[in-house]
């Protein structure tokens, strides 16, 4: 983790958000309720990467009326492939990094709130190093937000277009959304293996790389392993908290009764159940799936994955009976 300043950062915000993306991970969750497209574009532009960001936005029928919500940043992600979500309740403006440092303060995405132009609002902030705690309050969020499509867009705009600058009372803001799964892909492990999230709580902090933070601190945070002050403890906490999540159990209830299962059939079995959700890491169905067979794997004797042939894995259910 690299230096956090121990004083407020003050206006212009933009350059200094930029300026430590580069050495910190690059940007990865921007959580902001105003976003404007052409703040959004500059800011953008300045990055050298944003393959792994994530934004989650505040669309109301207030904000979209008064013109601080501007529908138009979906049509600049979907063409940068940046998946954007919505939370109805969100105020606060959270840029997290790669590394596990944040900016927190008050700018929002716009020209003002970014210092883009002279006369600019007069924002401050704060650097400061994401704790497991905070990590909990920011997966509430996360699990909280839906993703925003076409569709969405497209009801967005014609309220923007009918509604502009018109005061209250307003008609209410219906967006719709795609069928929701129960679960989401925050329900599985992110980090390659459990045994690295243990060695990383244990004081292993230094054999990791900055972009491993992220992934072990949402399996921290999703499996139970905070304030499990012994390693006997957090590998039974971990263990626990990744066999009783009930799309886990769905899972191996899923091998167990197939018997075995092919790498493609498993990955089409887990896209058709669960939601995307804004995680701070990179999100690959593959990769994720190549995680979880190194976790099941770990956790339940009866499981064990193969690649036979140097054809693609094959994960088995075995019978434990003698």
């Amino acid at each position: 983790m690299a230096n956090i300043d121990a004083n407020l950062v003050w206006s212009p915000i933009g350059p200094q958000i930029v300026s430590r993306c580069g050495t910190e991970g690059g940007l990865r969750l921007l959580i902001a309720p105003f976003i404007q497209r052409e703040a959004l574009v500059h800011l953008l532009d300045k990055l050298t990467s944003h393959e792994d960001l994530k934004i989650i936005t505040r669309w109301t029928a207030k904000d979209i009326a008064a013109g601080v919500s501007d529908p138009f940043v979906y049509e600049e992600c979907a063409n940068r492939h940046i998946p954007l979500y919505l939370h109805p309740a969100i105020h606060l403006k959270m840029f997290t990094m790669g590394s596990g440092l944040c900016f927190c303060g008050s700018a929002n995405v716009t020209s003002s709130g970014l210092g883009l132009h002279e006369g600019g609002n007069i924002e401050a902030g704060i650097w400061s190093a994401i704790t497991l705690a905070d990590w909990q309050h920011v997966y509430d969020i996360i699990n909280a937000s839906l993703q925003t499509d076409n569709a969405t867009f497209e009801a967005a705009v014609r309220y923007r277009d009918k509604y502009l600058h018109h005061g209250p009372p307003l008609p209410p803001l219906e967006l719709p959304t795609s069928v929701q799964h129960d679960f989401t892909l925050a329900s599985l492990p992110s980090t390659n293996n459990p045994e690295d999230v243990i060695l990383y709580e244990s004081g292993g902090e230094m054999q990791f790389q900055s972009a491993d933070i992220n992934c072990i601190m949402h399996d921290l945070v999703a499996f139970g392993g905070i304030g499990q002050f012994t390693r006997d403890k957090l590998q039974n906490a971990i263990r626990e908290g990744f066999l009783s999540q009930l799309f886990v159990k769905q899972i191996i209830d899923h091998i167990k009764q197939s018997g075995s299962l092919r790498f493609g059939e498993m990955t089409a079995w887990i896209h058709s159940n669960c939601r995307d959700v804004p995680v701070p890491y990179r999100w690959e169905i593959k990769e994720s799936t190549h995680v979880l067979y190194n976790w099941l794997e770990y956790y339940v004797p009866e499981i064990s994955w193969s690649v036979p042939g140097q054809r693609s894995q094959v994960i088995v259910w075995k019978s434990m009976d003698k």
